[in-house]
């Protein structure tokens, strides 16, 4: 299994807490997810940081979660299952505009080959199942002329088509994800845990550990957050996501979550 972390904020945002401080940080979480490590910020542009050792043991992961802000975050440790221990092979993997995470194990990858263009998968890098069903959500959008647009209605039908398809797969596997194009963000669970916060203007985050000797730190976003993990991070009120379900939060005016 492998760790997957978001987070939509209202604005510039630092990551250290999710990212290092917090008692289940991905730092923290690494120690059971040690095959790699990748950061994407979204700020104006996407910026990409990966790298292949234990992300709480690499100064480089670990001086880069000190720095990081932006206004959105998709982050991932990985369990290694399929394709070794690479860059290539570590999330998130990005095409264009478009940031991708997964958490779980693709059984049925005959069907994503099948079902996927090679033009589509002529530029897939690695070895993963995770980068090949990438391809196979973003062939699904190219097909609609949704891939460089900002995301709507017709997004959300492509997406939440391709999701529902590959669930009534007889054994198709584990594909719980984050995907984002910096201003929408789709999260999905099937296989795999994922928690959802709503953080609002004022609330302070209460860690897992004995407040009197490290008091809760103050989320240093002013306004409205929406994070997104696959264990919940501190003590808050976090929601488990069902099975299947599948979610868009958009950034702009203010980030908020609907259904799918």
């Amino acid at each position: 299994m492998c760790r997957l972390l978001g987070v939509v904020a209202a604005e510039p945002t630092a990551f250290q807490l999710a990212l290092r401080d917090a008692p289940r940080s991905l730092a923290h979480l690494s120690k059971a997810h040690p095959d790699g490590w990748g950061v994407a910020v979204f700020d104006k542009e996407w910026s990409l940081q990966k790298g292949t050792l234990c992300a709480g043991e690499d100064h480089a992961f670990l001086e880069h979660a000190r720095t990081s802000s932006g206004s959105v975050l998709v982050s991932h440790i990985r369990a290694k299952t399929v394709g070794e221990t690479a860059v290539e092979n570590t999330h998130p993997f990005r095409h264009g505009n478009w940031i991708f995470a997964h958490n779980g194990t693709i059984q049925d990858r005959d069907y994503l080959k099948r079902e996927t263009p090679s033009s589509e998968t002529s530029w897939i890098r690695g070895q993963t199942d995770s980068e090949l069903f990438f391809a196979h959500l973003i062939s699904n959008l190219r097909k609609e002329g949704l891939v460089d647009v900002d995301s709507n209605d017709e997004t959300d039908r492509v997406i939440s088509r391709v999701v529902t398809t590959a669930r009534q797969r007889e054994n198709f596997g584990a594909f719980s994800f984050l995907l984002s194009n910096g201003s929408t963000t789709y999260a999905h669970r099937f296989g795999r845990t994922l928690f959802l916060l709503a953080r609002g203007k004022g609330d302070s985050i209460t860690p897992t550990f004995d407040v009197e000797a490290m008091p809760a730190r103050a989320w240093v976003a002013r306004r409205r957050a929406i994070l997104i993990a696959s264990e919940k991070l501190t003590d808050e009120p976090w929601e488990e996501l069902s099975e299947g379900t599948l979610i868009r939060i958009d950034r702009l005016p203010t980030p908020i979550w609907r259904m799918i």
